[in-house]
């Protein structure tokens, strides 16, 4: 990986676009005046924080506890999980959700076009010993008042390759009981706090009392997140995407990962967006696939406290 002063010199975009070393990582830094800020990890091609001009708050949690040096997977942003995610389908022993977000990205290209930076990432894989075939994968990202995200998998060998993917994102909300998330009812999902008990049909919003895990599938519908209390929705479009996952830790679940905050679990929720279980994408010799997401923040008059 580049250093700092070398990746400024090459990408580096004035005032809109600098790179700054830290803990052994390198993190960009992205503002646009009157558009948005941004916080982008070299180390998981991981976008850690953005916030639009127009947003009060965070878009993005990230937690307090998260180690930010090349070591292990980053706590929050929008980790991208591939070439697997979850646990690897034969070998559980691999580590958990793929791995790109634990491995140190190159910067190929950026620009600046009406408002918008442009970064573009690419993992070289040919000398991983987790991935067994010739491989490439690239992150886009565009950052401005909105954030999209691709993720294009390129399968340079001559055999098929089988993967399974998602953008983890994780959402800063006031509250997790007081949102709701839509775009997902009649459509079916596996509850993964009870696996054994097959497919669940979603009715209406989502609404949390508890833990919840679960994996959408064949919902290739925009998602959008109801924060009344903090007046706004999340708009999450999606491309190339079939899954979706929905994700709080609560209680116990927050208070036994040494990197999450014990009481942060009430303000985030996971709406993940990718191509899991069934929904695994197979590509020929020479086949490319993009998944992507378009995040837009809008804002409403907050409702009043009870």
């Amino acid at each position: 990986m580049m250093d700092s002063a070398s990746l400024n010199t090459e990408f580096g975009l004035a005032k809109h676009l600098r790179f700054e070393a830290q803990d052994g990582n390198i993190l960009a830094l992205i503002d646009i005046p009157g558009a948005a800020q941004a916080v982008v990890s070299l180390f998981g091609a991981q976008v850690l924080f953005w916030r639009p001009a127009h947003s009060l708050q965070p878009v993005l949690w990230a937690s307090s506890l998260a180690s930010y040096a090349p070591t292990k997977a980053i706590r929050g942003g929008i980790p991208v999980c591939w070439p697997w995610f979850g646990a690897h389908p034969v070998e559980p022993g691999l580590p958990a959700h793929g791995v790109a977000r634990i491995r140190a990205w190159r910067v190929i290209a950026s620009g600046l076009d009406n408002d918008v930076v442009m970064l573009k990432f690419g993992l070289n894989l040919d000398q991983d010993p987790l991935i067994p075939q010739p491989v490439g994968c690239e992150v886009t990202l565009r950052i401005g008042a909105t954030l999209s995200i691709d993720v294009r998998t390129h399968n340079r060998g001559q055999s098929e390759f089988v993967f399974t993917e998602a953008l983890h994102s994780y959402f800063s909300i006031s509250n997790i009981e007081a949102i709701s998330v839509d775009g997902l009812d009649t459509r079916q999902y596996l509850d993964q706090l009870n696996a054994t008990a097959g497919l669940h049909t979603q009715a209406g919003s989502i609404r949390f009392s508890g833990e919840t895990d679960r994996i959408y599938l064949r919902a290739e519908d925009r998602c959008v997140i109801n924060d009344p209390s903090w007046g706004r929705r999340l708009r999450i479009a999606k491309h190339g995407s079939q899954s979706t996952v929905v994700w709080n830790p609560w209680i116990d679940k927050a208070a036994a990962m040494g990197d999450f905050p014990n009481d942060d679990w009430p303000y985030m929720v996971c709406v993940e967006s990718g191509n899991c279980l069934t929904d695994r994408i197979t590509l020929q010799a020479c086949q490319s696939h993009v998944t992507g997401i378009r995040i837009d923040v809008e804002t409403l008059a907050p409702s009043p406290p009870p």
